[in-house]
């Protein structure tokens, strides 16, 4: 309930999510240069009134999400790999947020 005004209707009935996941899926093989659009994402979601301390909220979501609907075959290592992406991800989300500068 506290963060339930950071979401959109839209998002809320899991509109953007699928696209979200394929964009961090997307990224994979190409994360280094996509750093710069990763950041414009970050403050992106600054103007939804996002908050640092929220992606850790997100990144049990996405843990949580993973095993719900991928039941038997969930896997240690496969929630591992999309948790490290996660972290990437956020890390470069929050530099954006704070219009931090970064060396890529």
């Amino acid at each position: 309930p506290s963060t339930q005004a950071l979401f959109r209707d839209s998002f809320l009935e899991f509109d953007d999510l699928p696209d979200s996941w394929e964009f961090m899926y997307d990224s994979v093989d190409n994360l280094q240069s996509m750093i710069p659009e990763i950041m414009k994402l970050g403050l992106k979601h600054k103007t939804y009134k996002m908050k640092k301390k929220h992606y850790s909220l997100g990144r049990e979501a996405l843990s949580w999400a993973l095993k719900i609907h991928l039941g038997d075959d969930f896997t240690k290592d496969l929630n591992d790999g999309w948790l490290k992406l996660f972290d990437y991800m956020s890390y470069y989300m929050v530099a954006g947020m704070q219009k931090k500068k970064i060396n890529v």
